[in-house]
């Protein structure tokens, strides 16, 4: 009982770490589906070295690229103007800032490039892009005080933290999507709150369906 216990409060402290992170994303997409993406994201990172307390989100260049090595060869993608800065926090904590933009040929790259858990694939000129990021259940009624509270805590780091996402695309292409809104053609924007992850045992789901069209003709 006292192991179980004990495993529980461990990974609520590390879903705690994760709490501390915001991140933005650009998908450019040209007229036949390649394109980049600008990334930036800020992360908890250690006091003593420059090293992200966040795996999936890795602060130094080389670790970045191990981790898009994983799964991807040199030739499907490139990553230019990355940028780190050590930054505090106004309660003194120590912060990453991380941005670059990194170059794909083929968008089924876009799998690994993007955060969550995605599943792109093309069928004629359209683009389909399935992208699932986790959520957390709230504690069991059984749940221990610590539990609880550690939960409350984790809940509030997330306050006016959020995930946001832009897609752009050719403006005389098609795009449905279940989530988000579009600022003008060729434009689409979704917000992801992260408190919208908890109190919840089904993980958010975001389906992004692009058309290709032809271009029109002048005075169209």
């Amino acid at each position: 009982m006292m192991k179980r216990i004990l495993k529980g409060t461990f990974l609520t402290f590390s879903v705690f770490f994760t709490g501390c992170f915001e991140y933005h994303e650009s998908l450019f997409f040209l007229p036949d589906y390649s394109g980049y993406a600008d990334i930036r994201y800020t992360v908890p990172i250690y006091k003593d070295e420059d090293r992200s307390m966040l795996a999936y989100l890795p602060v130094d260049q080389n670790k970045i690229i191990e981790k898009y090595d994983r799964y991807l060869s040199s030739d499907q993608y490139r990553i230019e103007n990355y940028k780190f800065d050590r930054i505090k926090t106004d309660l003194s904590e120590d912060q990453g800032e991380v941005a670059y933009r990194v170059f794909f040929s083929d968008p089924r790259s876009l799998e690994y490039l993007l955060i969550g858990k995605n599943k792109i694939y093309r069928n004629g000129g359209r683009l389909y892009l399935h992208r699932k990021f986790s959520a957390t259940a709230s504690p069991r009624e059984e749940a221990s005080r610590i539990s609880n509270n550690l939960y409350t805590k984790v809940l509030q780091s997330f306050n006016n933290k959020k995930l946001t996402f832009q897609i752009v695309f050719p403006w005389y292409y098609d795009l449905v999507t279940n989530l988000g809104n579009f600022s003008r053609p060729g434009l689409h924007n979704f917000t992801l709150p992260l408190e919208n992850t908890f109190n919840t045992e089904k993980p958010i789901v975001w389906k992004i369906e692009l058309k290709a069209n032809p271009v029109p003709e002048a005075g169209f």
